[in-house]
């Protein structure tokens, strides 16, 4: 399956990532990819840049080294309402917009929850994510802290046009376990219903430094294990993935 773009990259602005966009184009060009999205955090993740950083997006080339840049957001989900962390005119032009649960951000409404109490709250949360005509992408779902009904989600995914992610970095193995406990298990299982169902996916690498841009590996093998479809799959096009991103209410 051939790959032509990476959706989810941080850079210097995301307070914990080490590389510029330029050094992100140059190390896209050399893997030859067609297309790379920025996608630095939000500011509710510590020491990531504030709403200006995103004002000012203007500035920026929309191609460097014959790449194709867009410039989006990594939004983090603060509740069970769906609330994000930037007003929706910040985010509103940037694109992709993708919305994740990161552990400093989201704090569930009660203490000692069940599981089922914990799914349920996180189903509510994306879904009500997912209404958001102007967040496109949901984050690493593969997170196991985060649990959800995945048929649910995967049904509100194709409704709203909202993609869901699979993520490279979760997969690392870090020794004899994931970075994200349960990704591998949790995101083949995502990928079992999307089969089912005819949901298309993307995926991103999370890259922190720019060499890790394109690095979907640990993604493809999953795809492969999942028997997953290559015409459900956003990365194998830049016109498909482009197409995923229209939403009849913009």
């Amino acid at each position: 399956m051939d790959l032509v773009l990476d959706i989810h990259n941080h850079t210097l602005a995301s307070g914990h990532a080490y590389s510029t966009i330029q050094e992100y184009a140059v190390e896209a060009a050399k893997k030859e990819l067609s297309l790379i999205a920025i996608t630095d955090h939000a500011p509710a993740i510590p020491n990531a840049t504030g709403e200006f950083y995103f004002y000012n997006f203007r500035e920026l080339p929309g191609e460097i080294n014959g790449v194709k840049i867009m410039m989006g957001v990594e939004l983090n989900i603060m509740d069970k309402s769906g609330r994000v962390d930037l007003d929706e005119h910040v985010y509103k032009p940037l694109s992709p917009v993708l919305a994740s649960f990161h552990y400093p951000c989201y704090k569930f409404s009660k203490e000692d929850m069940t599981e089922d109490e914990r799914s349920g709250e996180i189903t509510t949360a994306i879904t009500n994510v997912m209404d958001n005509p102007f967040i496109h992408i949901i984050g690493h779902p593969g997170d196991r802290m985060y649990p959800f009904d995945i048929e649910a989600i995967v049904k509100k995914s194709l409704e709203t046009k909202t993609l869901l992610e699979i993520n490279d970095a979760n997969l690392k193995v870090d020794g004899s376990k994931f970075s994200r406990l349960g990704a591998h298990d949790k995101m083949r299982k995502i990928l079992d219903v999307c089969k089912k169902m005819d949901c298309p996916v993307v995926l991103g690498s999370d890259a922190h430094f720019s060499h890790h841009t394109g690095n979907l590996q640990n993604s493809l093998e999953l795809l492969k294990e999942a028997d997953f479809p290559a015409e459900l799959v956003a990365n194998t096009s830049v016109e498909f993935f482009l197409s995923l991103l229209k939403r009849e209410d913009q």
